[in-house]
């Protein structure tokens, strides 16, 4: 369940910067915020993961990760 999910959430964020250099080549910039939201989904992701681990209601051991080495 966890890769089928990872997977969507990856396929999301590419669709996001494809659509982003298409909707710059079109001339549609109401779109633009779509487009944005989109690639912004892997941080959505691994935030909502962080907080679910945080409260014991989901493990992911995959979060350190995440982190920079000078934080480890």
């Amino acid at each position: 369940m966890e890769a089928a999910l990872c997977d969507l959430v990856l396929c999301v964020w590419a669709a996001g910067w494809t659509l982003l250099l298409a909707l710059a080549v079109i001339d549609a910039p109401e779109m633009m915020p779509v487009s944005l939201l989109m690639t912004l989904t892997p941080s959505f992701y691994a935030a909502a993961r962080r907080r679910l681990h945080q409260r014991g209601l989901l493990r992911c051991d995959w979060l350190a990760a995440l982190q920079s080495p000078q934080n480890r």
